[in-house]
């Protein structure tokens, strides 16, 4: 079964805010976000992470980055579905919710030569002219 994990980018002033997280490979740096909660929108889960991770509120503004990530021995196949966030308010981390060591303001070419989760190229996710469409509810099915 695949995995689905929503994430956002929350940037400020040509900086991103990413999660650290200490592997014994080394640091590895993640956009806030996790697992899809059963009858929970991808957006509502990105406003629930940001609150759990770093008690912040934050306005999911569209998806800017869409990718399947395949099974390993020991994860399961993910779909990340990735938002960019807006927020006026500064992270706090909050323990209890997040294994990450800490977190950190980055300039975006600062992501090329990290470790990012997911794995994805920084160039495609900030040179977007323009959001991918996300409805909140595609149930509509006059049909049935």
């Amino acid at each position: 079964m695949t995995r689905v994990r929503a994430s956002g980018i929350l940037t400020r002033g040509g900086t991103v805010l990413t999660l650290q997280y200490r592997y014994s490979q080394g640091l590895v740096y993640g956009f806030p976000g996790g697992g899809n909660h059963d009858g929970e929108t991808l957006s509502q889960t990105v406003v629930r992470e940001f609150q759990e991770e770093l008690n912040l509120n934050v306005a999911v503004k569209g998806v800017v980055f869409v990718g399947n990530a395949p099974a390993q021995p020991t994860i399961p196949a993910t779909l990340h579905v990735v938002f960019e966030v807006s927020s006026h308010e500064d992270p706090v981390l909050n323990p209890q919710h997040t294994s990450a060591a800490g977190f950190a303001w980055l300039d975006q070419w600062q992501l090329e030569n990290l470790n990012l989760y997911p794995a994805i190229d920084p160039q495609a996710l900030f040179s977007a002219a323009h959001y991918a469409p996300y409805s909140e509810n595609c149930l509509n099915r006059d049909w049935l």
